[in-house]
């Protein structure tokens, strides 16, 4: 029956959203907003009614606080209709009656732990992917400086080491490219975290790369003596050691700038498709496959790609994050960012003097970013032609 427990879903992986049966109720009013968070963050056990009105109303309470919290009680019930019954009054306040698997973050979190328990890295890898779909936003959004603060700062922390994971495992997979991609968009927003300038490193290294590689170590050897004061770990100074001696060996890149993939059928019957792209091509700089799954874009790619040269290949499926998709064109056209340069500087400066196809494939899911990347790249290129692949115009 709707609005039993199992029929409620949760979401604090990003804005505060309810879910019955399947459809987004609103839940108007930051007060019972509040009130459903701080609920939530002690899901089946009872919460006091003076813990209620410190995190609702804060710093400034209303006269008759515990009537107004009651109030909103009645409000927010109001608001969750036929789940009404899962906020519960229970002396000596009120209790969020759901079970752990109707709340987003609890489903992350086991998907995590089942991930990390997996041998097979492909499996594992499919399970993180799960798991990091689950987020929206940053935990807790509206509440994370608040009283939220604690468990927002928590979950934040599994979601970067489950990021990190994912690269472990792609790295595993011989997946380099794509993990030093991703390593590079988190290190970009998290600066100070050294497993993940370890985890770059070693990337970077595996993929040959061995400039890059010292840069990175090197860049974050000076920001810890001139920010902080401090010196890298041992582990980091034996893991530069492993670099300069070339002990981590390299491996093929998972970008090739030719295209390489699989072609398990002969093209036939679609002679006048190839035709209108090489005119549109020839006509415009940037050019978008535009249609649903499995109708054959990228197959269709891959022949107009065999008729240019250079072809600069980069497959946006593997990536999660929008600010991985400049690493991955850099490391697919083979730029070395030196220290003191912003890459996308780097990106337009090499556009200015590129001559060739650059090929995005599976844009879909990173719209903007693929767009944004385009109009940066085109303004500035001369002889560069762009040719996108999404289900949707670029």
């Amino acid at each position: 029956m709707i609005g039993q427990p199992k029929d409620v879903e949760l979401g604090i992986l990003g804005p505060l959203e309810v879910r019955v049966a399947g459809r987004t109720l609103p839940v108007p009013g930051a007060r019972q907003r509040a009130l459903l968070a701080a609920l939530l963050l002690r899901r089946g056990h009872v919460v006091p009614v003076d813990r209620l009105v410190d995190e609702v109303f804060g710093e400034d309470p209303p006269r008759e606080a515990r009537n107004a919290l009651q109030t909103y009680v009645t409000r927010l019930r109001q608001a969750l209709g036929p789940a009404a019954a899962v906020v519960a009054t229970r002396a000596p306040g009120y209790v969020l009656e759901i079970p752990g698997d109707a709340v987003d973050a609890e489903r992350f979190a086991a998907l995590l732990g089942q991930a990390r328990v997996t041998e097979a890295p492909s499996a594992a890898l499919a399970l993180l992917d799960r798991a990091l779909g689950l987020w929206r936003g940053p935990a807790y959004a509206e509440f994370a400086s608040t009283f939220a603060r604690g468990e927002a700062l928590r979950l934040q922390e599994l979601r970067l080491a489950a990021e990190e994971d994912r690269a472990v495992l792609l790295l595993r997979l011989d997946r380099v490219a794509e993990a030093t991609a991703a390593l590079e968009a988190i290190a970009a927003r998290e600066p100070w975290r050294e497993r993940v300038v370890e985890l770059l490193v070693t990337a970077l290294a595996q993929a040959g790369r061995t400039a890059n590689a010292l840069d990175a170590l090197a860049g974050y050897r000076d920001r810890l003596r001139d920010e902080l004061g401090l010196d890298p770990s041992p582990k980091l100074r034996r893991l530069e050691e492993q670099v300069l001696r070339g002990t981590l060996a390299p491996v093929p890149s998972g970008h090739d700038r030719r295209v390489r993939a699989a072609r398990p059928t002969s093209f036939v019957g679609r002679e006048r498709e190839l035709g209108r792209v090489r005119e549109a091509i020839a006509a415009a700089p940037l050019v978008t496959l535009v249609g649903p799954g499995g109708v054959g874009k990228t197959r269709l790619a891959q022949e107009v790609a065999d008729l240019h040269d250079p072809v600069w290949w980069v497959d946006l499926a593997p990536l999660r994050d929008h600010g991985a998709v400049p690493y991955a064109v850099a490391d697919a056209v083979g730029i070395d960012v030196l220290p003191g340069t912003l890459l996308p500087d780097a990106l337009r400066q090499w556009a200015r003097s590129a001559h060739g196809l650059l090929v995005l494939d599976n844009c879909e899911h990173l719209l903007a970013a693929a767009a944004e990347l385009a109009g940066e790249l085109l303004a500035t290129a001369s002889g560069l032609s762009l040719l996108a692949t999404s289900r949707e115009r670029l």
